[in-house]
């Protein structure tokens, strides 16, 4: 899409001192910056002041206990609106539950050191069998349907989304007086996954894809449309 295409380049240019002074905090965060001038014969001296003024505050939100209170818009509304605080407040114990780092504490890590803290949800299709299993030759019915069953019950159980805390460093968005109205996040991503994707969804694949390069990634998100472009195509 040639107007998306305009409007990531363009956005690259805008945010390229934003993303310079991300990674500048990031790397102070993890004590990783270096002197451009300093005296010989002297060791530099470095404290964890930065660290801690990040890592303070973000202890005190309590992302792990989040709960959700959806308000009623009518009296014939307060049933639904407690069902989805139920659901809300058990998709973010299950967020909790089901990452290897906590994408809420993590983002609200990033909004105390950069002044942007987002969230990513994605469907997790690996999670479930999306159909229902059949029955094996041989296997007696009995069998078959407590394997059904078991399915079944997995069904209800598997949780399929999955949760990231993008670095703000990699993020551009719209600028506009209102809410953004699209979103472009740039990773790496290897050759070989670049390849699985492709064949899952049925698109076509680039000729010069090599399984064990690494590739600059754009991914563009709006209310209406969702699309992965390789950088420079």
């Amino acid at each position: 899409n040639i107007v998306m295409r305009r409007t990531m380049d363009m956005a690259q240019r805008q945010f390229g001192q934003f993303r310079s002074q991300v990674i500048d905090a990031q790397s102070l965060y993890r004590n990783e910056f270096y002197y451009e001038q300093f005296p010989e014969n002297q060791k530099a001296l470095k404290l964890g002041d930065a660290q801690r003024i990040v890592d303070e505050p973000t202890d005190h939100v309590l992302i792990r206990y989040l709960k959700v209170n959806a308000k009623a818009v009518s009296e014939q509304d307060i049933d639904d609106a407690e069902k989805r605080s139920k659901w809300g407040t058990g998709y973010w114990h299950m967020v909790w539950q089901t990452s290897q780092v906590n994408p809420g504490r993590q983002a609200v890590k990033n909004l105390f050191a950069s002044d942007v803290g987002a969230l990513k949800t994605l469907p997790d299709v690996d999670c479930y069998e999306a159909e229902a299993p059949k029955r094996e030759r041989g296997e007696s019915e009995e069998d078959y349907k407590k394997r059904k069953r078991r399915w079944e019950r997995g069904q209800h159980l598997q949780f399929p989304f999955w949760v990231t805390a993008p670095n703000p460093a990699w993020l551009t968005w719209d600028l506009g007086p209102n809410k953004p109205r699209w979103v472009v996040e740039t990773y790496k991503k290897w050759g070989y996954q670049i390849i699985e994707e492709l064949e899952i969804l049925g698109g076509t694949l680039p000729r010069d894809v090599q399984m064990d390069s690494e590739y600059e990634m754009e991914e563009w998100w709006d209310e209406e449309q969702y699309a992965v472009f390789r950088k420079g195509d």
